[in-house]
Formats: structure tokens, sequence, C-alpha cells
């Protein structure tokens, strides 16, 4: 039988046959570790460009260009915090059309509103692609959002690399230069260190993975899961004396 689809089950939810169903046949995953980054933005903010102007949905684009000998991209980090409660969207890595990008999305996933912080902070999501063209211009694309008072804010700082750019309806779309704005993100390629996300199913489902700085990146501090409807798991683990302790 082929692989039944991932089926995110949630506390408090009303049981079905699919959450069982799922674990009948093995799901396609792929470990991304912290890996070598080839590219970031600027490091200070300014300010933020946000996923709903404030009447409207508002599309996001920051174009990144791969380096000499590079096929493969991992996952990205953006910097990222709530606009009111926030909203649900996409983030998809697409080819490019006379500086726009084009096409379908090479990977995408969903980022769900419970995974931003209230404040700012990096997000490793998992965008692994592995049929990358060396020094080639791509785009992460971010999805515009539909109300206007909760979305999520995208922070900004003075150009680093390539500027980027607004649409009000997205990839084949209209696309407006931000005027000396590039996104703090940064990019991942190659698999060292430790394991920050995983890929599943086309990223029905994916998990990620921050640690405890303070103990040299050897503890896990946050997990987050998703599963495409209604899985979207937030957890943060204490440890006393290296033991684990606690999950809230």
């Amino acid at each position: 039988m082929s692989t039944p689809s991932s089926h995110g089950v949630a506390q408090g939810s009303t049981r079905s046959a699919s959450d069982i169903n799922q674990f009948l046949g093995t799901h396609a995953i792929t470990y991304l570790n912290q890996g070598t980054q080839w590219l970031a933005g600027p490091t200070t903010a300014s300010s933020s460009i946000n996923t709903n102007t404030g009447s409207a949905a508002q599309y996001i684009d920051q174009p990144v260009l791969t380096i000499a000998g590079q096929t493969t991209i991992t996952r990205v980090e953006f910097s990222i915090l709530l606009g009111g409660t926030g909203a649900d969207t996409t983030i998809g890595l697409y080819a490019n059309s006379g500086g726009n990008p084009t096409g379908s999305a090479l990977v995408s996933v969903t980022l769900p509103l419970d995974f931003v912080p209230a404040s700012a902070a990096y997000i490793s999501v998992p965008l692994p692609y592995n049929s990358l063209t060396a020094s080639t211009t791509y785009h992460l694309v971010i999805g515009g959002t539909s109300s206007t008072s909760n979305f999520i804010k995208f922070r900004y700082g003075s150009t680093s690399g390539s500027v980027a750019q607004t649409s009000p309806t997205g990839v084949g779309g209209t696309w407006t230069p931000a005027t000396g704005e590039t996104l703090l993100f940064h990019a991942f390629y190659l698999t060292d260190g430790v394991l920050r996300n995983t890929y599943e199913d086309s990223g029905a489902r994916w998990t990620g993975y921050d640690y405890n700085a303070s103990n040299g990146n050897s503890t896990i501090a946050t997990v987050r899961e998703y599963t495409t409807g209604t899985l979207r798991s937030l957890r943060s683990l204490t440890y006393t004396g290296g033991a684990l302790t606690g999950v809230a």
C-alpha cells in the first residue's frame, strides 16, 4: 500500500482512523543539521516588513545568490515576531526570471503562527533542495496574510547584498524593491553540526530544534512540531544537572 498522508494529532481533538493509519507506511524524512552558512543579511534591524500592509496582504521576497560549486540548500533562518496574534504563512524557494521569483515553489513549508515569537528571534525553517545551480539567483518568498491586524513581522536592516521586494499578489505578480532593505536572514547548506530541522512528506510535517547555547549547544531548549492539519506543538525543555527535568 502507498504511505498514508501525514495527519496531525492534536490534544483534545476527536480521534480518527487517520491518526493510526499514518503509521502503516514509511514516510520520507530528511534530517537537516546546523550546516554551513553561505549567505546572510544584515545583523542589525531597522524595522520590519509585514505580511500585511494594514489594508491588504503583502508578499515578501528575499533574493539569494548561490556560491561557486553550490547545488544544495538545507534550511533558512529569519528574524521574526508577531504582529497582533500572528497568522499562518508559507515560505518557499523559487527560481529567478528577470530579477523576480517565477514558477512553482521548488520547496516550501507552512510556518504556523504558533511558532512565531512575541519578541524578535531567529526561527529555523527547513527548505531542503538538492538541484540548485551554482552562482545563480533564487528567491525566498514569504506568503502574504489576509488579516489587517494579525500578521508576521520579518525584520530588515540596511542593504546587505540583495534588496528585498514586496508584492500584493506574490509570484507571477508585480514586485517592488524595498528601499535599501534586506531581511535579517541566514541561509545554510551542507550537513555538519547538531540537528536543527526535519522535513517529511514534502513538507507536510516538519520539526525545528533550538539549543541551549550556555551549555555548548548540547541540550535541546525548544522543539517545534508541525503537521498539516491540527498538530502545531511548541515545547520548552529545562534541565538540572544535565538531566531533563521539565517540558512546558
